[in-house]
């Protein structure tokens, strides 16, 4: 399936198919410079993959 929006550029989903993701903050404001706090963003990011049954490698 092809997604396209308006500010980001089109993606392709394909099932069972391996992704890399990326991210940025928001005016590259230093917000994950505490080690308590990037602890706790993977965390969370484990968590939901976990809750889709979906496979991360980290």
């Amino acid at each position: 399936m092809l997604k396209k929006h308006q500010h980001n550029p089109a993606h392709l989903f394909v099932d069972n198919s391996p992704y890399f993701i990326t991210g940025s903050i928001y005016q590259k404001r230093d917000l994950l410079q505490s080690n308590t706090i990037k602890d706790y963003l993977l965390a969370t990011i484990r968590q939901c993959f976990e809750e889709k049954a979906w496979l991360l490698n980290d």
